[in-house]
């Protein structure tokens, strides 16, 4: 049976590598191409099954590229990281047309919810600045907008990392924190929406009390939904007149678009139940009908 080396040179003259190519095999396995002194810190080798190509240092750390168990190309290493670097001021740029970070949650522990995220954020200082693209010495700057990492480490410590004595930082670790912040901005914004509606709702019945107008239908009224905002489900009361021929609660997006509607009958006080698994997060528009008019129209907000 010929031996690894007697296989590999064969396979080298099958593809009609040059005289002049240069090839070194060690008595300790350390194969070299173009040179006929390779490193000992290096070595070469080719394996059957799974992955092919595999090259690795042989001084602590492994790093290993070749073919992945579905055919897709593999690169990683044992010492969990790989550094990118012409040197500490070079500043290498990394271009590649789809990148992605594992996020299965099969990989992690301990999964509680974030909270917070508004008064993270404002903690958090932005700045545009100057940065080298390349080597110093061109003088070339360019503007770049983001983060100073010595300052995010003192609010988020496991965000930030070291390489090459440089302080480096993760910034898709900051977007929960914006998600987070921009939700909670939204349900306060929303809540105080609620709050208007109501507080001209009161001017409005006040206005009406002064100046003894009627609007709607006489004897009907619209309460504001509890709770409000909801996750699960929520309570619309209402109340009707001892006569009329029709009522019930219409139901509409922000945007105008028809929902729902609810039938509704009886005399004086009555309720309904919005349950919130039969819509979409958000905000919408109800209201109260009652022989063909609008008596009143309120918010309610379906939270995630």
């Amino acid at each position: 049976m010929k031996t690894f080396k007697q296989l590999f040179f064969l396979l080298m003259l099958a593809q009609g590598a040059p005289a002049s190519a240069q090839l070194k095999v060690t008595d300790t396995g350390i194969i070299g191409f173009g040179t006929t002194t390779p490193s000992n810190g290096f070595n070469v080798t080719m394996e059957n099954g799974n992955r092919a190509g595999i090259l690795h240092y042989s001084y602590g750390a492994y790093f290993r590229a070749g073919q992945g168990n579905y055919g897709n190309a593999v690169v990683g290493t044992s010492s969990d990281r790989i550094d990118f670097w012409y040197s500490p001021v070079g500043h290498n740029i990394v271009y590649a047309q789809k990148f992605e970070k594992v996020s299965d949650s099969t990989t992690k522990i301990n999964i509680v919810p974030l909270r917070n995220g508004l008064e993270t954020v404002l903690q958090l200082k932005t700045y545009s600045y100057e940065i080298f693209e390349g080597d110093s010495s061109s003088g070339e700057n360019k503007t770049e907008y983001g983060f100073l990492s010595q300052e995010v480490q003192e609010i988020l410590p496991t965000v930030t990392d070291s390489s090459q004595g440089l302080l480096l930082m993760d910034y898709d670790q900051i977007t929960p924190f914006l998600t987070d912040a921009t939700q909670e901005l939204y349900y306060e914004n929303q809540q105080q929406a609620v709050l208007i509606d109501s507080l001209a709702k009161k001017v409005a019945d006040l206005e009406n009390a002064l100046f003894d107008n009627e609007t709607g239908v006489s004897g009907s009224t619209l309460f504001q939904n509890e709770p409000n905002p909801f996750k699960e489900n929520t309570v619309i009361r209402y109340e009707l007149p001892s006569e009329y021929s029709s009522a019930k609660i219409m139901l509409f997006n922000m945007n105008g678009a028809y929902v729902n509607q609810f039938e509704i009958s009886g005399v004086g006080e009555g309720e309904l139940i919005i349950e919130g698994e039969t819509l979409e997060a958000g905000m919408y528009l109800y209201s109260l009908i009652v022989d063909g008019k609008e008596v009143d129209t309120k918010r309610l907000i379906l939270q995630q």
